[in-house]
């Protein structure tokens, strides 16, 4: 069962275009886009900064599982959501800001849609509201087996897949460059995924475990 666990884990990574004991501490609560409109009218609040006479507090906070893929890898690192909080108090849409890995992103989307909000106000009326939490991995005391042939396995076809995205986006850069036109926001999408590959190797070799 925890190697079907594990190999499940991984197998989410596929859907991932880019691609820790210490989870979340309590939310940095920024304030960014608010509306006034009831949240159950709208698709989302305006993108337009405003006051607001209360701001919303948590009330429910639930910590991110610790991705079996990033024990097993001995990586840590730190997720920060956008929440839209509903006029209601409850997460109607979650976004990621910024993220070291996108290993942790889909347990943080997960744990960030089951918090539960006091409602912001502007005087007496409640309005939905977008806020923005960090969350924490940190492997502290966790440890982890070594890895599964299939996980293994399905390691190296996911590396091998990134690095042929990597190859065609290097001969994008090429035909630019040799176009007169380089693309500067080309470049550095090629610098991250050879990063985000030099990661994935690293994790591989942790997860082989001694030789």
């Amino acid at each position: 069962m925890k190697t079907l666990s594990g190999f499940m884990m991984l197998a989410a990574l596929v859907m991932l275009l880019a691609g820790c004991g210490e989870n979340a501490k309590g939310p940095d609560q920024q304030i960014t886009p608010p509306s006034t409109a009831d949240a159950s009218s709208q698709q989302a609040p305006s993108p337009d900064q405003i006051a607001v006479d209360k701001e919303p507090t948590v009330l429910k906070q639930v910590e991110p599982k610790y991705p079996e893929l990033a024990l097993k890898a001995g990586l840590e690192g730190r997720v920060v959501v956008k929440i839209w909080v509903g006029a209601d108090g409850t997460p109607k849409q979650v976004v990621i800001l910024k993220s070291d890995s996108d290993v942790f992103n889909q347990v943080t989307i997960d744990a960030a849609k089951q918090f539960l909000f006091t409602p912001a106000y502007i005087k007496d009326k409640p309005v939905s509201v977008w806020v923005s939490v960090p969350f924490k991995f940190k492997l502290a005391d966790k440890a982890s087996d070594t890895a599964s042939t299939e996980e293994t396995s399905f390691m190296k076809g996911y590396i091998a897949a990134k690095e042929e995205g990597l190859s065609t986006l290097q001969k994008e850069e090429a035909a630019a460059r040799a176009s007169g036109k380089p693309d500067a926001a080309l470049l550095q999408k090629i610098q991250k995924v050879k990063a985000e590959i030099q990661v994935l190797k690293d994790a591989m070799r942790a997860m082989q475990g001694p030789k």
